[in-house]
């Protein structure tokens, strides 16, 4: 915590919501520790809603693990992308919600970027490393975590 958050002096985001594409960022490849995760968007955001949506083959192990650590789990029968582009195109409508951050590295997010751009919502890539270009073009601020 730096010594703004400590006086209360650095601004909070009204409320976020933050999605993660599961297949994308948790698979057995990478090393994403998603308490770290969460512990680090909070830090200057206050987060309404975390969703992590993962595919119907995801172990119960996964899901377990995903929601105890402060995340709702979504398992999607059919498309992950497109099941998670639903549930950031209803919280662009949520009044109480300012920012949409979205962990992934998948491109064809980009139009939904654009999309929650329009809504004059900001957009939070969150990410563990460099971000591929088309997405960081349509963030407006990038989180890297490790």
């Amino acid at each position: 915590m730096d010594i703004l958050s400590f006086f209360g002096l650095r601004k909070k985001i009204k409320g976020i919501a933050f999605f993660v594409n599961g297949p994308d960022v948790l698979s057995h490849k990478k090393n994403v520790d998603m308490q770290k995760t969460i512990k680090k968007i909070k830090e200057d955001y206050e987060v309404r809603v975390a969703k992590v949506y993962l595919d119907q083959f995801a172990s119960d192990k996964l899901i377990e693990a995903v929601n105890n650590q402060g995340y709702e789990s979504n398992i999607c029968i059919s498309d992950v992308n497109v099941s998670m582009s639903i549930g950031i195109m209803e919280e662009v409508h949520n009044p109480n919600i300012e920012s949409i951050a979205i962990m992934t590295s998948n491109q064809l997010f980009t139009s939904v970027m654009k999309k929650v751009k329009e809504h004059k919502k900001k957009i939070i890539l969150v990410c563990e490393k460099e971000a591929p270009k088309e997405l960081a073009r349509e963030a407006d601020r990038i989180i890297v975590v490790k």
